[in-house]
Protein backbone atom coordinates (compact mmCIF):
# COMPACT_ATOMS: atom_id res chain seq x y z
CA UNK A 1 0.00 0.00 0.00
CA UNK A 2 2.75 2.04 1.19
CA UNK A 3 4.69 4.03 -2.28
CA UNK A 4 8.18 5.95 -2.28
CA UNK A 5 6.56 9.02 -3.60
CA UNK A 6 3.95 9.39 -1.22
CA UNK A 7 6.90 9.17 1.74
CA UNK A 8 8.64 11.90 -0.57
CA UNK A 9 5.48 13.82 -0.90
CA UNK A 10 4.53 13.47 3.36
CA UNK A 11 8.42 14.98 3.62
CA UNK A 12 7.64 17.98 1.59
CA UNK A 13 4.73 18.57 3.74
CA UNK A 14 6.96 18.48 6.75
CA UNK A 15 8.97 21.51 5.50
CA UNK A 16 6.02 23.90 4.28
CA UNK A 17 3.73 22.89 7.25
CA UNK A 18 6.97 23.95 9.67
CA UNK A 19 7.75 27.47 7.47
CA UNK A 20 3.89 28.53 7.82
CA UNK A 21 4.25 27.55 11.96
CA UNK A 22 7.62 30.02 11.53
CA UNK A 23 5.49 32.71 9.90
CA UNK A 24 2.70 32.39 12.30
CA UNK A 25 4.33 32.70 15.34
CA UNK A 26 6.10 35.56 14.02
CA UNK A 27 2.58 36.87 13.28
CA UNK A 28 1.32 36.38 16.44
CA UNK A 29 4.00 37.70 18.23
CA UNK A 30 2.85 41.20 16.95
CA UNK A 31 -0.19 40.70 18.96
CA UNK A 32 -2.45 39.85 15.60
CA UNK A 33 -4.94 37.70 17.06
CA UNK A 34 -5.45 34.04 16.39
CA UNK A 35 -9.00 34.42 14.79
CA UNK A 36 -7.38 37.00 11.60
CA UNK A 37 -4.42 34.45 11.86
CA UNK A 38 -6.55 31.39 11.34
CA UNK A 39 -8.85 33.30 8.60
CA UNK A 40 -5.91 34.07 7.04
CA UNK A 41 -4.34 30.45 7.01
CA UNK A 42 -7.30 29.12 4.46
CA UNK A 43 -8.16 32.15 2.79
CA UNK A 44 -4.89 32.78 1.43
CA UNK A 45 -4.47 29.42 0.66
CA UNK A 46 -7.04 30.06 -1.97
CA UNK A 47 -5.38 30.70 -4.92
CA UNK A 48 -2.59 28.00 -4.56
CA UNK A 49 -5.88 25.66 -4.52
CA UNK A 50 -7.70 27.13 -7.60
CA UNK A 51 -5.00 27.17 -9.80
CA UNK A 52 -4.64 23.14 -8.97
CA UNK A 53 -8.76 22.87 -9.41
CA UNK A 54 -8.51 24.75 -12.76
CA UNK A 55 -5.03 22.10 -13.76
CA UNK A 56 -6.74 18.99 -12.77
CA UNK A 57 -10.19 19.63 -13.19
CA UNK A 58 -13.58 18.44 -10.80
CA UNK A 59 -13.14 14.91 -10.45
CA UNK A 60 -16.23 12.67 -10.02
CA UNK A 61 -17.73 12.29 -6.81
CA UNK A 62 -19.54 10.12 -4.18
CA UNK A 63 -21.74 10.53 -1.53
CA UNK A 64 -18.61 9.68 1.10
CA UNK A 65 -17.08 13.22 -0.16
CA UNK A 66 -20.21 15.03 1.45
CA UNK A 67 -20.00 13.18 4.68
CA UNK A 68 -15.98 13.45 5.20
CA UNK A 69 -16.75 16.84 4.17
CA UNK A 70 -19.57 17.04 7.02
CA UNK A 71 -16.96 16.01 10.13
CA UNK A 72 -13.69 17.76 8.71
CA UNK A 73 -15.12 21.52 8.05
CA UNK A 74 -16.24 22.64 11.82
CA UNK A 75 -13.72 20.06 13.59
CA UNK A 76 -11.17 21.50 10.93
CA UNK A 77 -11.90 25.44 12.21
CA UNK A 78 -11.95 24.56 16.18
CA UNK A 79 -8.29 22.25 15.36
CA UNK A 80 -7.13 25.57 13.43
CA UNK A 81 -8.23 28.47 16.39
CA UNK A 82 -6.59 25.45 19.08
CA UNK A 83 -3.63 25.69 16.98
CA UNK A 84 -3.16 29.43 16.50
CA UNK A 85 -3.71 29.43 20.26
CA UNK A 86 -1.07 27.52 21.27
CA UNK A 87 1.23 29.19 19.22
CA UNK A 88 0.44 32.48 21.05
CA UNK A 89 0.23 30.98 24.57
CA UNK A 90 3.60 28.85 24.42
CA UNK A 91 6.95 28.23 23.29
CA UNK A 92 7.74 27.02 19.67
CA UNK A 93 10.33 24.36 20.53
CA UNK A 94 7.83 22.98 23.28
CA UNK A 95 4.96 23.03 21.10
CA UNK A 96 5.69 21.65 17.68
CA UNK A 97 7.41 19.00 19.13
CA UNK A 98 4.41 18.12 20.54
CA UNK A 99 3.14 17.42 17.19
CA UNK A 100 5.10 14.25 17.01
CA UNK A 101 2.36 12.48 18.92
CA UNK A 102 -0.11 12.67 16.24
CA UNK A 103 1.02 9.24 14.88
CA UNK A 104 0.31 7.86 18.10
CA UNK A 105 -3.19 9.41 18.13
CA UNK A 106 -4.04 7.97 14.36
CA UNK A 107 -2.39 5.13 15.16
CA UNK A 108 -5.56 4.48 17.64
CA UNK A 109 -7.85 5.86 15.65
CA UNK A 110 -7.68 5.13 12.05
CA UNK A 111 -8.28 0.82 12.76
CA UNK A 112 -11.54 2.13 13.92
CA UNK A 113 -12.78 4.57 11.02
CA UNK A 114 -10.61 3.60 7.92
CA UNK A 115 -9.45 -0.58 9.10
CA UNK A 116 -5.38 0.63 8.50
CA UNK A 117 -3.01 -0.85 10.78
CA UNK A 118 0.72 -0.52 10.26
CA UNK A 119 2.77 -2.88 10.65
CA UNK A 120 4.73 -4.21 13.80
CA UNK A 121 8.17 -1.42 12.60
CA UNK A 122 5.54 1.10 12.21
CA UNK A 123 4.10 0.37 15.51
CA UNK A 124 7.73 0.78 17.43
CA UNK A 125 8.51 4.21 15.01
CA UNK A 126 5.36 5.47 16.40
CA UNK A 127 6.02 4.89 20.06
CA UNK A 128 9.43 6.20 19.98
CA UNK A 129 7.86 9.29 19.71
CA UNK A 130 6.45 8.98 22.90
CA UNK A 131 10.08 8.80 24.90
CA UNK A 132 10.89 11.92 22.66
CA UNK A 133 7.86 13.63 24.12
CA UNK A 134 9.39 12.90 27.91
CA UNK A 135 12.47 14.20 27.27
CA UNK A 136 11.23 17.34 26.47
CA UNK A 137 10.56 18.02 30.06
CA UNK A 138 13.21 15.58 31.16
CA UNK A 139 14.32 18.33 33.66
CA UNK A 140 11.58 17.69 35.39
CA UNK A 141 12.16 13.79 35.90
CA UNK A 142 14.31 14.73 39.47
CA UNK A 143 10.57 15.46 40.73
CA UNK A 144 9.08 12.00 39.84
CA UNK A 145 8.75 9.67 36.86
CA UNK A 146 5.50 11.80 35.55
CA UNK A 147 6.69 14.76 36.34
CA UNK A 148 7.84 15.54 32.35
CA UNK A 149 4.84 14.39 31.42
CA UNK A 150 2.69 16.62 34.04
CA UNK A 151 4.79 19.72 33.24
CA UNK A 152 3.57 19.31 29.59
CA UNK A 153 -0.07 18.90 30.51
CA UNK A 154 0.19 21.95 32.63
CA UNK A 155 1.19 24.58 30.33
CA UNK A 156 -1.61 26.09 28.01
CA UNK A 157 -0.02 25.88 25.03
CA UNK A 158 0.48 22.69 25.18
CA UNK A 159 -2.89 22.20 26.21
CA UNK A 160 -4.16 24.34 23.56
CA UNK A 161 -1.79 21.62 20.99
CA UNK A 162 -3.27 18.40 22.47
CA UNK A 163 -6.84 19.31 21.94
CA UNK A 164 -5.84 19.97 18.29
CA UNK A 165 -4.10 16.58 17.59
CA UNK A 166 -7.23 14.53 19.18
CA UNK A 167 -9.42 16.32 16.64
CA UNK A 168 -6.72 15.75 14.02
CA UNK A 169 -6.45 11.80 14.93
CA UNK A 170 -10.46 11.85 13.93
CA UNK A 171 -10.10 13.69 11.07
CA UNK A 172 -6.91 12.58 9.35
CA UNK A 173 -8.63 9.58 8.51
CA UNK A 174 -11.74 11.01 7.58
CA UNK A 175 -9.66 12.98 5.21
CA UNK A 176 -8.87 9.88 3.36
CA UNK A 177 -12.50 9.36 2.95
CA UNK A 178 -13.04 12.57 1.42
CA UNK A 179 -10.19 12.12 -0.86
CA UNK A 180 -10.73 8.94 -2.32
CA UNK A 181 -13.94 10.05 -2.61
CA UNK A 182 -12.91 12.82 -5.02
CA UNK A 183 -8.94 13.76 -5.33
CA UNK A 184 -6.56 15.49 -3.31
CA UNK A 185 -6.73 19.11 -4.75
CA UNK A 186 -10.44 19.40 -5.33
CA UNK A 187 -11.08 17.50 -1.44
CA UNK A 188 -8.99 20.13 -0.32
CA UNK A 189 -10.08 22.80 -2.02
CA UNK A 190 -13.77 22.28 -1.00
CA UNK A 191 -12.28 21.58 2.99
CA UNK A 192 -11.24 25.77 2.80
CA UNK A 193 -13.96 26.80 1.38
CA UNK A 194 -16.25 25.41 4.27
CA UNK A 195 -13.63 26.58 6.92
CA UNK A 196 -13.83 30.48 5.56
CA UNK A 197 -17.46 30.21 5.54
CA UNK A 198 -17.21 29.41 9.43
CA UNK A 199 -13.79 31.41 10.16
CA UNK A 200 -15.07 34.62 8.20
CA UNK A 201 -18.08 35.28 10.56
CA UNK A 202 -15.90 34.79 13.64
CA UNK A 203 -13.26 36.70 12.88
CA UNK A 204 -15.28 39.69 12.08
CA UNK A 205 -17.20 39.09 15.15
CA UNK A 206 -13.96 38.46 17.97
CA UNK A 207 -11.31 40.56 15.82
CA UNK A 208 -11.74 44.28 16.90
CA UNK A 209 -9.18 45.32 14.26
CA UNK A 210 -9.30 42.66 11.56
CA UNK A 211 -9.98 45.17 9.01
CA UNK A 212 -6.63 46.86 9.75
CA UNK A 213 -4.78 43.86 9.88
CA UNK A 214 -5.70 42.98 6.81
CA UNK A 215 -4.78 46.52 5.57
CA UNK A 216 -1.11 46.71 6.75
CA UNK A 217 -0.29 43.47 7.31
CA UNK A 218 -1.04 41.74 4.02
CA UNK A 219 2.55 40.80 3.55
CA UNK A 220 2.68 38.29 6.26
CA UNK A 221 -0.81 36.56 6.32
CA UNK A 222 -0.39 36.08 2.52
CA UNK A 223 2.98 33.90 3.02
CA UNK A 224 1.00 31.86 5.59
CA UNK A 225 -2.17 30.63 3.62
CA UNK A 226 0.16 30.12 0.64
CA UNK A 227 2.53 28.23 2.46
CA UNK A 228 -0.48 26.32 4.11
CA UNK A 229 -2.23 25.70 0.55
CA UNK A 230 0.57 23.74 -0.86
CA UNK A 231 1.36 22.16 2.26
CA UNK A 232 -2.72 20.84 2.33
CA UNK A 233 -2.20 19.74 -1.17
CA UNK A 234 0.89 17.93 -1.08
CA UNK A 235 -0.50 15.99 1.98
CA UNK A 236 -3.90 14.89 0.56
CA UNK A 237 -2.15 14.04 -2.44
CA UNK A 238 0.59 11.98 -0.03
CA UNK A 239 -2.65 10.63 1.86
CA UNK A 240 -3.75 9.04 -1.17
CA UNK A 241 -0.39 6.86 -2.09
CA UNK A 242 0.45 5.60 1.30
CA UNK A 243 -1.31 5.29 5.08
CA UNK A 244 -2.77 8.27 6.82
CA UNK A 245 -0.02 7.57 10.12
CA UNK A 246 2.61 7.09 8.19
CA UNK A 247 1.72 10.43 5.94
CA UNK A 248 1.31 12.57 9.33
CA UNK A 249 4.55 10.63 10.79
CA UNK A 250 6.91 11.93 8.72
CA UNK A 251 4.70 15.04 7.83
CA UNK A 252 5.84 16.26 11.92
CA UNK A 253 9.86 15.71 10.91
CA UNK A 254 9.70 19.33 10.27
CA UNK A 255 9.18 19.90 14.33
CA UNK A 256 12.94 20.08 13.59
CA UNK A 257 12.89 23.02 11.48
CA UNK A 258 10.44 24.68 14.37
CA UNK A 259 12.65 24.01 17.38
CA UNK A 260 15.70 25.40 15.18
CA UNK A 261 14.10 28.94 14.72
CA UNK A 262 12.21 28.71 18.36
CA UNK A 263 16.36 29.29 19.38
CA UNK A 264 18.19 31.05 17.08
CA UNK A 265 14.97 33.28 16.03
CA UNK A 266 12.58 33.35 19.42
CA UNK A 267 15.32 33.10 21.95
CA UNK A 268 13.41 30.14 23.46
CA UNK A 269 15.65 28.25 26.38
CA UNK A 270 15.77 24.75 27.12
CA UNK A 271 17.30 24.09 23.74
CA UNK A 272 19.14 21.18 24.47
CA UNK A 273 16.06 18.79 26.11
CA UNK A 274 14.43 20.28 22.97
CA UNK A 275 16.54 19.36 20.44
CA UNK A 276 17.03 15.97 22.16
CA UNK A 277 13.51 14.84 22.43
CA UNK A 278 12.81 16.56 18.85
CA UNK A 279 15.99 14.31 17.97
CA UNK A 280 14.00 11.11 19.58
CA UNK A 281 11.19 11.63 17.68
CA UNK A 282 12.29 12.43 14.45
CA UNK A 283 14.45 8.79 15.44
CA UNK A 284 10.72 7.40 15.39
CA UNK A 285 9.32 8.84 12.58
CA UNK A 286 12.19 7.84 10.27
CA UNK A 287 11.93 3.94 11.25
CA UNK A 288 8.22 4.60 10.28
CA UNK A 289 9.45 5.77 6.80
CA UNK A 290 12.16 3.49 6.66
CA UNK A 291 10.31 0.23 7.32
CA UNK A 292 7.21 1.67 4.94
CA UNK A 293 9.00 2.64 1.93
CA UNK A 294 10.12 -1.23 2.18
CA UNK A 295 13.88 0.53 2.12
CA UNK A 296 15.31 -1.98 5.21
Amino acid sequence: MSSILGIFLAGITSILKSSSEIVSKFTLLQEIDEYVVSWALRFFALPVLILGVLIYGTPSISNDFWLALFFTIPSGVLATLLYMKAIQASDLSLISPLAGISPVLVLLSSPFIIGEFPSVFGLIGVMTTSVGVYILKIDKASTGFLSPFKAILTDRGAQYMLGMLILYSITSPIDKIGVEASSPIFYTFMLHIGQILILTPLMMYFSDDWKLVLTNDQGKILSIGLLSGLSSIVQMTAISLTLVVYVISIKRAGIILSVLAGHFLFNEEEFKERILGTLVILSGLILIAVTESHLL
